[in-house]
């Protein structure tokens, strides 16, 4: 796999601050999760495809702090923090709807 992916351009993005992980993380989920208000369009997703398995694969290839782990184990993390910070949190919820303002309005 690590030959496989030298060939690519990867990135080296880190976080100032480690804490904010899961919330990073809880954005990815956020973004799969966006869709069309029913008055646009019904239950129209923005993304046709849009797994955890892909967002494993962008952490893995573009943040330093998944860089280490092997990119069948961050899905764990994934889970983790989608657990962590609900989505009835009010901040979580916010964002949510600023997200499909943002691409629906």
């Amino acid at each position: 796999m690590q030959t496989l992916t030298d060939s690519y351009v990867i990135g080296k993005i880190e976080l100032n601050n480690q804490t904010h992980e899961d919330k990073l993380i809880k954005l990815f989920k956020l973004l799969q999760s966006v869709k069309a208000p029913p008055q646009i369009a019904k239950a129209e997703q923005l993304f046709s495809k849009y797994s955890d398995t892909d967002i494993a694969a962008i952490l893995w290839l573009h943040f330093e702090a998944f860089k280490d782990k092997k990119i069948e184990t961050i899905p764990r993390n994934i889970r983790k923090a989608d657990a962590l910070i609900p989505d009835k949190n009010p901040k979580v919820k916010r964002l949510a709807d600023a997200l499909q303002d943002f691409f629906y309005s």
